[in-house]
């Protein structure tokens, strides 16, 4: 973006893989019932798992917060 390129995704793109995503986990919640898309109800969510908020991994091993400060969540492009 800094370029002044296209986006190689859209914001409208990340939205309808967000749908797709939440709908597969409430299908498989519900029984692996079909759901329709674009979804009707829209309070539906897609969340980590506690443990994922706080930098745990499989690995069992949770990031600690000095690690977090260490390694930013965007780091600036370098290519």
């Amino acid at each position: 973006m800094s370029n002044g390129g296209a986006l190689w995704i859209s914001g409208h793109d990340l939205r309808q893989s967000l749908e797709v995503a939440i709908a597969a986990k409430y299908s498989a919640l519900w029984g692996s019932v079909p759901l329709k898309l674009p979804l009707e109800d829209r309070s539906l969510t897609l969340y980590p798992r506690p443990y994922r908020w706080l930098g745990g991994d499989h690995s069992g091993r949770p990031q600690t917060y000095e690690e977090a400060l260490v390694h930013p969540l965007f780091p600036k492009y370098k290519g």
